[in-house]
């Protein structure tokens, strides 16, 4: 009886440490379950984070392609503009050059006719000046 008693005592002790071992192994793992869902839920927030960055990097590339489209837009309108400066710059200096031409040959003729003129006048006050001299 007494050995039935000594097994009943250390049946009852190891069943005590089986149940306190399961109680610190039900704390360890309520606690990796804590760990786990605390990770779990860092790692949502950071996935939602992440997402939020997505689109607005996806904005932001969005915005910078109508932007370079604008600037590229604008550059090819600077150029033509440009191109139209450069076509009626051209134009005015052939039409100047013209004009100089016609100016320098309007002066030369003009020169030439004072020069007939000035002849003119000489021969004139010459032939003046014989008749004056005829008279006398």
């Amino acid at each position: 009886m007494q050995h039935n008693e000594e097994m009943k005592k250390g049946l009852t002790k190891s069943m005590l440490m089986l149940i306190m071992e399961r109680k610190n192994f039900q704390g360890e793992l309520d606690l990796t379950t804590k760990c786990l869902k605390q990770c779990f839920n860092e790692l949502e927030s950071k996935d939602k984070h992440m997402a939020s960055v997505q689109e607005s990097v996806i904005e932001s590339v969005k915005e910078l392609d109508f932007i370079r489209e604008s600037v590229e837009q604008r550059r090819k309108e600077v150029e033509g503009k440009d191109e139209e400066f450069c076509e009626f710059r051209d134009r005015e200096i052939r039409d100047l050059e013209c004009k100089w031409k016609d100016f320098t040959l309007a002066k030369m003729g003009m020169i030439l006719r004072e020069e007939k003129l000035n002849d003119k006048k000489k021969n004139g006050e010459l032939l003046l000046g014989e008749i004056e001299l005829g008279r006398k």
